[in-house]
């Protein structure tokens, strides 16, 4: 997870996805990114777009969003979790695919028992 000066999510990188960029770049990457986490404007934000695992902060899901939505949004973007963020922009944890996914299904099978 990378927050903005004021504290507020930036984006977040699939760490996985980001070791294995960094192993296979040299440390000459690595470097790199971590200098721009130490002076943001050192590096253009379409070079950290372009890192495996990135998702911005447009691709953040609000608290409220329904879980149908935030799944769609997971299919369109190809990945199995998504940030959350409050209506300021702060980050507040992730959503993942398979968690509301079960909870879907609990619910259609609460439904098809008669459960409030």
């Amino acid at each position: 997870m990378v927050l903005d000066p004021q504290g507020k999510l930036f984006c977040l990188y699939d760490a996985l996805d980001l070791t294995v960029f960094f192993r296979t770049q040299g440390d000459q990457a690595y470097d790199q990114f971590a200098r721009w986490l130490n002076n943001p404007d050192t590096l253009p934000l379409e070079s950290l777009k372009r890192l495996p695992g990135y998702i911005g902060i447009d691709q953040a899901v609000a608290r409220d969003l329904s879980k149908r939505d935030a799944l769609k949004r997971m299919d369109t973007l190809r990945v199995d979790s998504l940030p959350v963020v409050d209506k300021d922009g702060v980050f507040v944890g992730t959503v993942e695919r398979a968690q509301l996914t079960a909870s879907m299904i609990l619910e259609v099978a609460d439904k098809l028992e008669g459960k409030p």
